[in-house]
């Protein structure tokens, strides 16, 4: 008798348990559900601070509508006003607002400050902004020669920024050490190691600088900010579904002041849309994989068009008409080197050039590009340049990535 109560006990115990979990299950899978919109659904109330967390909750019905699960969106309470993201946005549009003197209604979070690293795109191009030192008049007046005027550009001062010797020479050693693994994937997606490692370089100091800010609260608040709403709406609704896909946990999900995430800086949309899961652990890990940090910088440039022979581009003179008349890079202002030389374009330190990127820039279709117009640097550049706007729409930041590679491979 005692050995069957044992045993009933045993299964009533089992079946109250089961039942228990049962019932918990029901309770975890039963979220509230935010109200369904429509893509092109407009926020209608004024966008005051005090609306803020309605704003997030009209965006979470937009996730919702497109298959966002009603957990992952419940579970995304903490998201909070960034003023940070907005002053720096403005700055970054050359647009900085007064800040207004009454209290928000809803309290403002600083963030940490702006890291050192680029974005992805066209959202985080923090390096566009170039601060030159203020120079006396006294100074100007000893130094007049062209030399000096052409080397004091925007251009030029962004460049020696962004590329200096001690960034070159880690990035070698990089490219060295990495070898076996960089030449795997670049066979693979056709896009050349010394760009794999320049763009991850630039874009996040080769893994160091990733951004501190969280994503959603960035997004959501520049989103709500409007300025360019329908960008950081896709992308703060982008941010939920990798969330919702568990490709990484809400407090690991930090990035720039606008959104840019990883080694990569990926916007969450084109986490989404490049990011390679290299090494097959069932994780597209641009955190801290490298494997899957380079084959996703190498699957973007593939699939927006890299081609594998062409170089970047070179260093040209033109006359003022010439750039006037012919600079830009729409489809149908390109030419080929012969008819740009007919214009009386030149190629600066032509005698220097490898026989592989002369090769190349006689057998690709060229354009001419002018960041600062006529009076600045001027140069003849091939589509992989116009892809590497697609990535970040930055002349300076274009130039940047095409010459630190040239730099890194020894060029």
């Amino acid at each position: 008798m005692w050995f069957l109560s044992l045993r009933s006990f045993a299964l009533i115990g089992a079946i109250l348990y089961l039942t228990a979990c049962s019932s918990s299950q029901d309770k975890v899978e039963n979220y509230p559900e935010p109200p369904l919109l429509e893509p092109s659904a407009s926020y209608a109330k004024p966008r005051d601070l005090q609306n803020f967390a309605d704003y997030v909750l009209f965006l979470k019905g937009k996730a919702f509508s497109q298959g966002v699960s009603a957990k992952t969106l419940y579970e995304q309470q903490n998201i909070q006003f960034i003023q940070s993201a907005v002053d720096l946005d403005h700055k970054q549009a050359g647009k900085t607002k007064k800040k207004k003197t009454a209290k928000p209604a809803v309290s403002i979070v600083k963030a940490p400050p702006a890291q050192t690293a680029t974005s992805e795109s066209t959202i985080n191009q923090e390096n566009t902004t170039i601060q030159a030192k203020t120079i006396s008049a006294k100074t100007k007046t000893q130094k007049k020669s062209k030399k000096v005027r052409r080397f004091n550009d925007a251009t030029s001062r962004y460049l020696n920024r962004v590329i200096t010797a001690k960034k070159v020479q880690l990035a070698k050693e990089l490219y060295q050490q990495h070898q076996p693994l960089l030449q795997q994937i670049s066979q693979q997606f056709n896009v050349p190691a010394e760009y794999i490692v320049a763009l991850w370089g630039m874009e996040s100091s080769f893994g160091r600088y990733q951004g501190k800010y969280d994503v959603l609260s960035v997004l959501a608040t520049l989103a709500f900010e409007g300025r360019r709403e329908n960008l950081f709406s896709r992308e703060f609704i982008a941010a939920l579904k990798m969330l919702d896909q568990q490709a990484i946990s809400r407090e690991k999900m930090l990035g720039s002041w606008a959104g840019a995430m990883g080694q990569t800086q990926f916007m969450p949309s084109s986490y989404l849309r490049y990011g390679v899961d290299a090494n097959q652990d069932s994780q597209k890990d641009i955190w801290q994989t490298q494997d899957d940090v380079f084959a996703s910088i190498a699957n973007y440039l593939s699939s927006v068009g890299w081609e594998p022979n062409a170089v970047w581009g070179v260093e040209v003179s033109a006359g003022k008409s010439v750039v006037n008349k012919f600079s830009g890079i729409g489809f149908n202002k390109k030419r080929s080197l012969a008819q740009w030389q007919k214009l009386g374009v030149k190629v600066k330190f032509a005698k220097s050039l490898s026989a592989e990127k002369r090769a190349a820039l006689m057998n690709y279709p060229l354009w001419l590009v002018s960041p600062e117009g006529s009076k600045g640097r001027l140069f003849l550049v091939t589509n992989n340049y116009r892809t590497l706007l697609n990535w970040n729409n930055s002349n300076h930041f274009a130039l940047s990535i095409g010459m630190f590679a040239e730099r890194i491979k020894g060029f």
